[in-house]
Formats: C-alpha cells, structure tokens, sequence
C-alpha cells in the first residue's frame, strides 16, 4: 500500500495493477463516492443515524435498532452466540497488537490484522487458553449489565448489514461497535478487512493504552503534533496523565476535549449526514 506501481512490481510480479479512471488530467473519484453513496443509502435503513465522513467511512447510530432486536430475538440463543462468532474483542493480545502500531503503518497494513481464524482450526496454547478464560468476563457481564448486552446486540447489526452489503453491493467493510464514536472508529481499524471489533468499557483502558496519539482522530495532524511536543507525550494513556488544569492552561478551550479523546469519553453525537449537500468543484 502506498507504494508506487513500479516498485509493487519488483516486489511482486505478478500483481495486477488497477488504472483509476481519470478526466481532465486528474484521478476522477466518481465511481468510488458513488459506490460509498450507494453503501450509505443501504446502511441508513436500519440506522438512526448515518454520518458519512469520507469516501469510504460512514458513522452509524444503531441504538434504536440494537434495543429492538434485544426486545424481538433471544439474547441467550441467538445474539449472544452471533455476537460472539463475528466479533474481535478489543482488549484481547491481537487487538492489543494492532492498537501499538503507529497510523502509518497501519494505512500500509501490518501483522495484527489478520484474518479471524475458522474456530476449531487449531488448538490454543496454554497463553491463548488462559486469554480466552480472561474474555469470558464481557460475555458474562452482558448477561446481566444493559449497557452490554446494547453493544452485543449492536455487533450483530454491525455483522448483518456488512453481509447485506457485501450481497447487494459486492463491498466488504469493517466495522468497530463502541459507545462513541471515537472507540468505534479505533476499533474498526484494528481488524482489517472484512472484520468486525466490539470495544465493551472494560476494554478502554487496555485499548487505549500504548495508543499511539496519532491514531485517534483529532490528533493525527497540528495539534496532535503541538501537543506531543508542549506536554513530551506519545501515547493516549500519557496524555490521560495529565492534569486536566494543566491541558487547559496549555491548550486554552481545549483541555476537556483533549482529555476525553485520551480517555476515550469524548461523546460526538453521529450527526445524519447522509450524503453531501452542495458539490463545487474548480480549476485554475
């Protein structure tokens, strides 16, 4: 990834290269904000709320349809197993893995995105089989806790609209089901492609820590930069260190959002936004 054609050549011979279509001299984007258009439209229909951030980025709130599904299908025998056979928990040694690499490397891809082993493959170590008794702990607790047993629900949405999609559309997609948006977003990136990660809150803090600033958004240009450099941090979990009076007096305005983004508590509500309102475009 991010690698020219000439040099993926050397690398690998017989890849195939791909030509974007292009107009005026320039790559011609249309064909992929349709495709990301078309993917909205689809997941809108059992969303709240649809934010569509970029080309190939869509936020959802599927509260609504999380909480009917827990009312009209068994937790027990239906969501819960579902949940469990879909779903990368973000706190296991994988997603730890994948959350200590840096934002580069994660846009070229790396080791900890790996592909969901079939279960029954092979058999788990001791380390692997004391991990997997660890993580019973969210399954348990979702028996009983509401704000679980919503997230479960929800990754079975999650799970059923990427299978729609990829039906209907022919695209795959990753998916990260959290309380904010911020969690879903990093937990999305975790496991690529065609995965899916639930972040429970008993997962924030192993997830955020050793997180590399860069990585949460908000912080991946100017003020991620400033504020590595004015406070010597370069991680989520040291910049949660910090003092809330001291992020304030650094970063005037901005000390409460600064020290929700390190705790992961920064709610930005999905904002409907399905597809864009006004299209201009210019050249000089």
């Amino acid at each position: 990834r991010q690698m020219n054609g000439q040099e993926a050549r050397k690398q690998c011979p017989e890849i195939v290269l791909v030509q974007v279509p292009t107009a005026f001299g320039k790559a011609d984007l249309k064909i992929y904000k349709q495709g990301g258009n078309e993917v909205v439209s689809l997941l809108a229909q059992r969303a709240g709320s649809c934010e569509k951030r970029s080309v190939d980025e869509v936020a959802i709130d599927i509260t609504a349809e999380a909480e009917r599904m827990l009312r009209e299908r068994s937790f027990e025998d239906d969501l819960l197993p579902a949940a469990k056979r879909a779903s990368h928990l973000a706190d296991s040694a994988l997603s730890r893995t994948a959350a200590a690499v840096s934002r580069d490397d994660t846009r070229k891809g790396h080791c900890g995105q790996q592909a969901r082993e079939i279960e029954g493959d092979k058999e788990p170590d001791t380390d692997e089989a004391a991990e997997t008794a660890a993580q019973q702990g969210p399954w348990e607790i979702a028996k009983w806790d509401p704000r679980y047993r919503r997230l479960i629900a929800g990754a079975v949405v999650v799970d059923e609209l990427r299978a729609t999609v990829e039906k209907e559309l022919g695209y795959t997609c990753s998916g990260g089901i959290a309380e904010n948006k911020m969690l879903a977003k990093l937990g999305c990136g975790l496991h690529k492609p065609k995965q899916q990660t639930i972040v429970f809150p008993c997962a924030v803090s192993a997830l955020l820590h050793g997180l590399p600033l860069e990585r949460i958004q908000g912080l991946g240009g100017d003020l991620g930069t400033q504020v590595k450099e004015q406070l010597q941090v370069s991680t989520a979990s040291e910049l949660a260190q910090i003092p809330l009076e001291r992020l304030e007096f650094t970063f005037p305005g901005k000390g409460a959002f600064l020290h929700g983004l390190a705790t992961g508590t920064h709610n930005d509500p999905v904002q409907d936004r399905e597809l864009c309102k006004s299209l201009s475009g210019s050249k000089t």
